[in-house]
């Protein structure tokens, strides 16, 4: 009895034994359940929370740039505003690109300014003093003092006003310097223009450089040898992408003839007509002889042609150029030839002309720190067919850019490398430029004892 009792505890304990086994188990197996699922939901939040704090950072970003961005245009507004007033309902005024302007709000007018100082120091050192035209000498020279107004009016009609102080000689004022009235046309010809003024011819490339955008302190002597300058006429001008032509009918080039009467040779029959073709580049890197840093190469070829009856008879002077300018890097060069025939060189009264003059020069410049120090070297070939024989000089110095041509200092030297037989005084082939005159600095020209050093600061606006 008592073993049959022990058996029914044995056999209930085994089977509180079981289900207690039984009973962890499940509890182990629930107690992993709910971890799985705390985990799984822990990772959902997880995500939940960055995806959150995403949100919260875009949102931070966006808010941020929006505040960069309404900061940036009150600057722009700002400077706008400091650029271009209302001065009135109706005109504006302000500064663009450096160039200072008047402008009515529908643009159909408009005004820009300028003006340009060249003060030099020149230094003239000549062995050959027979004369006191050819002696030593140095001084100060106020080389060029201008000021200018352009810009268009009724949309298409466009004009220059310039003004030279007149610095050649000991009388006060101003002279009229390249002044103009035109009419830009519309339509088919949208790429025409006729002017009719005071300007110069189209046909020395150098001398259609602007004198604030020269390489060197001065013009070379080549080029007021064979230049025409300018003259009272009108010329037709037409551009393309790839090349520029120009024609102009004229007065005979250098006459003074702006206001008054036909006199003397102000009214003899004069022209020119010229053609630049540009095959790398853009037509802005021909306004000068600069490679300035950030621009593509560069290459134009030019060729011109000028004509002028300079006596009462109508004896006749044609002149030929050709020309070629290359740009790339910090490198620029330039070369140029001309070649005259005069019917009569008497009546020019120069010693420097025969019937077929012909000359040429080249010229080179690198910038050492780009847009600020450059070299240059320049040679020059000037064969008169006189018996005075050629001239031959070479140029040599180096320029500082402080705003570029705005405001740049140079010095040069001047060496006269020929010794010709006899010292030429007197103009160009058409009877006005002096090649070796005080316009360029120089006091005559007498052979390789002929030295001129010049320094000059430019300022323009």
């Amino acid at each position: 009895m008592i073993r049959h009792h022990t058996l029914i505890c044995l056999s209930i304990l085994s089977v509180v034994i079981l289900l207690g086994t039984i009973g962890t188990v499940r509890g182990q197996d629930d107690q992993t359940s709910e971890l799985e699922m705390l985990r799984a939901e822990l990772k959902s939040m997880r995500a939940d929370v960055a995806d959150l704090r995403r949100q919260q950072d875009e949102n931070w970003m966006n808010e941020r740039r929006a505040e960069e961005i309404k900061g940036l245009i009150h600057e722009v507004l700002a400077d706008a505003e400091t650029r271009a007033t209302l001065v009135s309902d109706s005109i504006y005024a302000g500064d663009q690109g450096g160039k200072f302007f008047l402008a009515s709000r529908d643009g159909s007018f408009r005004m820009e300014f300028g003006g340009l100082l060249q003060m030099r120091y020149v230094v003239n050192v000549n062995n050959d003093s027979a004369s006191a035209s050819t002696s030593d000498g140095s001084g100060f020279q106020f080389r060029r003092v201008k000021f200018k107004a352009k810009g268009h009016a009724h949309d298409n009609f466009i004009y220059q006003v310039s003004l030279q102080g007149d610095t050649d000689s000991t009388t006060d004022g101003f002279d009229m310097d390249e002044s103009y009235l035109g009419y830009k046309f519309d339509g088919q010809w949208k790429d025409a223009q006729i002017r009719g003024g005071y300007m110069k011819l189209p046909f020395m490339f150098e001398e259609l450089t602007s004198s604030s955008r020269q390489l060197t302190v001065e013009r070379s002597s080549f080029n007021e040898f064979f230049t025409a300058d300018k003259a009272l006429g009108a010329e037709l001008a037409y551009k393309q992408e790839t090349y520029i032509a120009r024609l102009m009918l004229s007065n005979q080039p250098g006459s003074d003839f702006v206001n008054g009467d036909f006199t003397g040779a102000d009214g003899h029959f004069a022209g020119a007509g010229r053609i630049d073709i540009k095959l790398l580049g853009g037509w802005k890197q021909a306004k000068d002889f600069n490679a300035w840093s950030g621009k593509e190469p560069f290459l134009q070829v030019g060729g011109a042609i000028a004509w002028a009856d300079t006596t009462d008879d109508f004896t006749r002077t044609v002149a030929y150029t050709t020309d070629v300018l290359y740009k790339t890097g910090e490198l620029s060069l330039y070369g140029a030839a001309a070649f005259a025939n005069i019917d009569d060189p008497a009546v020019l009264g120069s010693a420097l002309v025969g019937e077929n003059p012909w000359g040429m020069m080249v010229q080179g410049a690198y910038f050492i720190v780009p847009d600020h120090w450059q070299p240059f070297l320049r040679y020059e070939y000037i064969d008169g067919d006189t018996t005075a024989d050629s001239f031959d000089l070479m140029t040599a110095g180096i320029n500082y850019y402080f705003k570029k041509h705005r405001a740049k200092f140079t010095v040069d030297m001047v060496v006269a490398l020929s010794d010709p037989t006899s010292a030429p005084g007197g103009a160009g082939i058409w009877g006005q430029e002096r090649p070796f005159g005080t316009g360029l600095g120089m006091n005559g020209y007498t052979g390789n004892e002929m030295l001129t050093l010049r320094t000059q600061f430019q300022l323009l606006f």
